[in-house]
């Protein structure tokens, strides 16, 4: 019970000191060493590839201007996309579905041929000839 606590003390300060880091003292690489003190993994699951330097200041600047004006709202580009990947997903679900019952549809009611709109079931092939 003493190493849980021991342990979750631990966890516990690496917390509060990347809590308590303040202007420029704050940084990405900051979170990097919060992940490899507290996380056993470390920093094997996160994702540390940086963006390009403009897009990177760009959205630094977006950033900061959303802390001394809090009547702007910051989203970062990486949670907009996981919104957008969020969305996609039940209409990704829905063409399926769609493609799917038409598909059924299609084999329930025969397939016609564009000719003569007679089906196309077992014994027609293409140009309506018997098999």
């Amino acid at each position: 019970m003493q190493d849980l606590k021991k342990e979750l003390d631990r966890i516990l300060d690496c917390i509060r000191k990347h809590r308590d880091q303040r202007g420029d003292d704050r940084c990405w690489r900051d979170d990097v060493e919060l992940y490899q003190e507290a996380l056993p993994e470390g920093v094997a699951k996160a994702e540390l590839a940086l963006p390009p330097p403009l897009e990177m200041l760009g959205n630094c600047i977006k950033y900061v201007s959303c802390r001394h004006d809090p009547s702007q709202e910051y989203v970062s580009p990486q949670r907009t996309i996981e919104e957008l990947e969020k969305q996609l997903k039940p209409l990704k679900q829905k063409v399926l579905d769609e493609y799917w019952r038409g598909f059924m549809e299609g084999y329930r009611d025969g397939y016609r041929d564009k000719k003569d709109n007679r089906p196309y079931r077992k014994e027609y092939e293409l140009g309506g000839k018997k098999l």
